[in-house]
Order: C-alpha cells, then structure tokens, then sequence
C-alpha cells in the first residue's frame, strides 16, 4: 500500500514523463479513468483497460512540453492542474490544452482519475 505522498510524486513523475505508465503500479484493481465525456470514449475500468487507454491517448498527440500550474491534495484527493502542448501525429496541426486531473485514493491506490479538458481543442487538431 502506497501512502499520498508516493503516489503524489508518482503523479507528478507520470506529468513529467508523459505516457510512460509511471501509474500503473499504483491503481487498483477495479481503478476507473474518466476523461473527455462521452465523445471521446474514454471510461475506462480496471488496470488493463486503463493502460490500454492510456497508450491510446499517447498516440493521438506527441506532447513536447508539459507545465503543471498547481497540484492540490486533500484527504483521499489529489488535483493536478496543467498544460500540455504538442502536435498531432495524424495531421500535424498544433495542439495545446489546458488540463485538470483529480485523483481519487482509498487504501493506498488509485480509485478515480477524472481528466477535465477542452475538447474543443483536441478535436481541432485531430481534424
């Protein structure tokens, strides 16, 4: 069991080293990842499907510069506000998104991972 300081850094490493599966080790079995709305598709439940969309999401977009602006922690929650800047491998078109994360802990792993994100932008630069 992981305690919110190590999985925090965990968090903050997996920014820095974007699509790397830095995480991994820390969700639970049954962890959910939420991110875009429906229109992306991106609910995804247990540690296989997680990673599984995680290397999706890498391949959209190849980010070169990450820049948290905040991270926030509370009891069971850990909230990561950043931006990501990149292009699109599939259209070469600019991309740039601001992003916040909440994550949710119990007993030493990630439950909940909920990404909030303008997906406006990356519908534009995937078109």
């Amino acid at each position: 069991m992981a305690t919110m300081d190590e999985i925090e850094q965990a968090i903050i490493e997996s920014w820095n080293h974007f699509g790397a599966g830095l995480l991994d080790p820390y969700w639970a079995d049954d962890g959910v990842y939420d991110a875009g709305g429906p229109a992306l598709g991106r609910h995804k439940q247990g540690k296989a499907a997680i990673k599984e969309g995680e290397a999706r999401s890498v391949g959209l977009f190849k980010i070169d510069k990450v820049t948290i602006h905040s991270v926030i922690r509370g009891n069971d929650a850990i909230v990561v506000q950043a931006r990501v800047e990149g292009t699109s491998p599939k259209t070469g078109k600019p991309y740039a998104n601001e992003l916040c994360n909440v994550y949710t802990v119990k007993n030493g792993k990630l439950v909940h991972q909920y990404e909030y994100m303008d997906t406006l932008a990356s519908t534009r630069a995937l078109e």
